[in-house]
């Protein structure tokens, strides 16, 4: 039996949530831009950061995601921020682990990168790949107390001696 799934169309170079619209299966209503599409899902918006050095994978930490229409100008689907503090599930934690694992072993990420999805009735469906530094960074820097543009740096192949910490340097600011 056929069953009719909503799919977002998002725009291949949006961002922010900008470009994304409900598609109900018409021709006319795909955008002129390259796009691709995503299944519909219900849930919570969430965010993960990893740091990948030398094929190894850890998980930072995840973040809720703060997104949707605000104001009559917002687009419906606009990204606010990220929220730090989100605890998982450990089996979801584990399956976002195994997901990093498996994006470093094929695609060879090194440094900063995160993953966006959506948490529904404790399954992650997976939004989006961002191979880069991402917009919680600062967040996680802050709440671990961690340097992690410097561990990103060194995972991708500079020296740690090239920075040092300002914690302890003297006139730093």
């Amino acid at each position: 039996e056929f069953r009719r799934v909503l799919f977002r169309s998002k725009l291949s170079r949006g961002s922010g949530g900008r470009g994304i619209a409900v598609w109900r299966g018409e021709a006319s209503s795909l955008p002129q831009q390259p796009y691709y599409f995503q299944e519909r899902r219900d849930g919570i918006d969430i965010s993960a950061l990893f740091l990948a050095s030398e094929g190894l994978v850890e998980y930072i930490g995840s973040t809720r995601q703060w997104s949707g229409q605000t104001g009559s100008s917002t687009p419906p689907h606009a990204w606010h921020g990220n929220l730090v503090g989100e605890e998982l599930a450990p089996e979801v934690a584990g399956t976002l682990h195994q997901i990093g694992q498996v994006l470093v072993g094929h695609l060879g990420l090194r440094g900063l990168f995160g993953l966006d999805f959506r948490l529904e009735g404790g399954t992650p469906w997976l939004l989006e790949i961002n191979p880069r530094y991402t917009g919680s960074v600062e967040l996680f820097e802050w709440a671990l107390q961690r340097p992690l543009l410097r561990d990103h740096a060194t995972a991708c192949g500079f020296s740690r001696n090239t920075f040092h910490d300002t914690k302890d340097s003297a006139g730093a600011c």
